[in-house]
């Protein structure tokens, strides 16, 4: 492999690179954007009621999502 080829491999690959960082980006906005808009019904349908089983498995989904 000679040096142009090598760099038009390391340009292509840093694009890949800057195109995966831009998907995480989207997708942990994407993440921000439900947990705002879905924050008045979570507090109208989930803390407002006694705590049972469902509420402890959501806490559980919820604080998974945000760990990974």
């Amino acid at each position: 492999m000679d040096s142009a080829q090598l760099e038009q491999y390391y340009y292509e690959l840093v694009r890949y690179i800057e195109g995966n960082k831009m998907c995480q980006a989207a997708a942990a906005m994407w993440l921000v954007y439900d947990c705002i808009l879905m924050f008045p019904q979570e507090i109208e349908y989930l803390w407002k009621r006694p705590w049972t089983r469902s509420t402890f498995l959501y806490l559980g989904v919820c604080i998974q999502s945000w760990l990974v």
